[in-house]
């Protein structure tokens, strides 16, 4: 068993500067999962969201709320397959508080000067179970953006957990 901690990218693959984990163009799929034969049990997610001021709860990081949205959804057969699991259930996600609407865990930083702030900590496991995904089955947790986030100073999903080679639990079958 391995740490996993792994940013949506435009591609799938680890975020190594030729492809894209700051979401910033037009509408897009941002996406993980583990390689054939491995299990990921994610844990948690943590959402940044950076702007040129202060955010508020209304707004996404410190702009208008999204026109579309965001979706969150795991897959099977890679980020273009079978919707398995809708994370946000039904509800695309438009707004900072949107966000503290599904995760609970969000703190705005509104700073006397700078750039303003979202952290959002969505802690699956707290729900009762970690998102795991399947390597072999082609599973990935895939954030679709149906906006432009080019208004962002900087915007990025990390996944945390660990790997397996059981599907359930900690050694379980």
């Amino acid at each position: 068993m391995s740490q996993v901690y792994r940013y949506l990218t435009n591609d799938g693959l680890v975020a190594d500067g030729t492809n894209e984990k700051v979401i910033s163009a037009s509408a897009d799929k941002y996406y993980a999962g583990p390689a054939d034969g491995e299990y990921w049990h994610i844990t948690r997610m943590i959402i940044y969201i950076e702007d040129g001021t202060s955010p508020k709860i209304n707004e996404y990081g410190a702009a208008s709320a999204l026109s579309n949205g965001c979706l969150l959804r795991t897959t099977r057969g890679g980020p273009d397959g079978i919707e398995t699991l809708d994370l946000l259930g039904g509800i695309a996600v438009h707004s900072n508080g949107d966000w503290a609407s599904l995760c609970f865990d969000i703190d705005l930083s509104i700073p006397g000067s700078g750039n303003g702030v979202v952290i959002v900590r969505w802690t699956f496991d707290k729900a009762g179970e970690p998102v795991i995904l399947h390597g072999s089955r082609g599973d990935k947790i895939v954030l679709e953006t149906r906006d432009a986030m080019n208004a962002l100073v900087d915007h990025r999903f990390m996944l945390q957990g660990h790997t397996s080679d059981m599907p359930h639990g900690h050694g379980s079958a």
